[in-house]
């Protein structure tokens, strides 16, 4: 009752509204909210397109930012998708969830301890190990939550307490996110599988806030809806996840690689400052190639691969080669590929196929 009086005081939206509460009868007054929860939402196959899921994850974390950041500091410590509310709606664009039952909620100055709660799936580790030193009094307790909430909108499955622990966790999480229909931004899966393994990081000092999944959701939801990104780094992801397919390529400094088996390795790299995009492109024999195809045709291929990016836009930064192996580096403002990131992966795509010399 105390955070949500603070919650009404401030004006915070999407909090279901406390009409009167008494001590003496203890009474309680909720606001009706006529809908259904995001359970029940989501077992009537309404939530089964990214759109619609960025939404909810947006909304929800603009309610968990704005109790943090009050005065009182209002933690709901108690977040999963029976306490989520979706009044009826009429489209996707009509989205507007609330938040209910602030029971296990802290703010601080509460006199109230901490309740040490029955294992379940969308409690932190810590809200119900007592082995775990971590304060519950913390908004990394909300963070996990919200990531175990994500887990369920794409899996449609409630999580286990401590699942984050289990030797198949990133596995789990792929494929709920591969489950969701695709949207036209092929990376937005993989982005959202890293989200939901920040978000429930067992120490809390490694668990993302709810800030930075608040601007990943928005960023993919612009990408979504526009087809396009203002931000270098996502336009150097998604173009690389639409040159390699559906499969996995490693994170690294600025950027994103993929080794090929015929000895071609490919980079994308970003600068956010710049708003550039680089990519690199190497071959070096494996030994499994013919050494008569390779000395005679890779010059050529290398040329022809340099003229093709050239045609594309890209400039080159760096060209160095021997009879048996090259490493070109191009650049590129980010706006032009954003611009035309269809075409352009579409032709950087058939790169792959020069290099194969048996």
């Amino acid at each position: 009752v105390k955070s949500l009086n603070i919650l009404k005081k401030h004006n915070i939206a999407r909090i279901v509204k406390l009409k009167a509460a008494t001590e003496v009868p203890l009474l309680i007054i909720m606001e009706y909210i006529e809908g259904q929860n995001l359970q029940t939402f989501k077992e009537s196959r309404l939530c089964e397109d990214w759109e619609t899921i960025l939404k909810i994850v947006i909304q929800v974390s603009e309610v968990l930012m704005s109790a943090h950041s009050l005065p009182e500091r209002v933690l709901h410590r108690d977040l999963r998708p029976t306490n989520i509310m979706l009044p009826f709606k009429r489209s996707c664009d009509d989205i507007k969830i609330v938040l209910c039952d602030f029971d296990f909620s802290w703010h601080k100055d509460a006199i109230e301890d901490s309740i040490n709660r029955s294992p379940n799936g969308y409690l932190a580790p810590e809200q119900a190990d007592k082995s775990y030193r971590a304060s519950t009094r913390s908004a990394q307790v909300d963070s996990f939550a919200l990531g175990m909430n994500i887990l369920y909108l794409v899996s449609g499955k409630h999580p286990e307490f401590k699942m984050h622990l289990q030797r198949d966790w990133e596995a789990h999480i792929k494929y709920g996110c591969k489950s969701i229909k695709e949207c036209g931004w092929y990376s937005i899966p993989t982005r959202i599988e890293r989200a939901i393994f920040q978000l429930t990081q067992d120490d809390q000092n490694s668990r993302w806030d709810i800030s930075q999944i608040y601007l990943e959701a928005k960023r993919l939801l612009e990408c979504i809806q526009n087809n396009k990104s203002g931000y270098a780094e996502l336009i150097a992801e998604e173009l690389m996840a639409r040159i390699i397919g559906d499969v996995e390529y490693s994170i690294v400094r600025n950027g994103f690689e993929y080794k090929y088996k015929n000895g071609l390795n490919i980079g994308l790299y970003y600068d956010e400052i710049k708003m550039e995009i680089k990519f690199g492109i190497k071959y070096v024999t494996d030994g499994t190639q013919t050494y008569s195809n390779i000395k005679k045709y890779l010059s050529p291929k290398r040329e022809h691969t340099k003229a093709q990016l050239t045609r594309l836009g890209w400039s080159t930064d760096m060209d160095e080669h021997e009879k048996e192996s090259f490493n070109i580096i191009f650049f590129i403002n980010a706006k032009r590929v954003s611009d035309n990131i269809d075409s352009m992966a579409k032709e950087m795509k058939s790169i792959k196929t020069e290099y194969n010399f048996n």
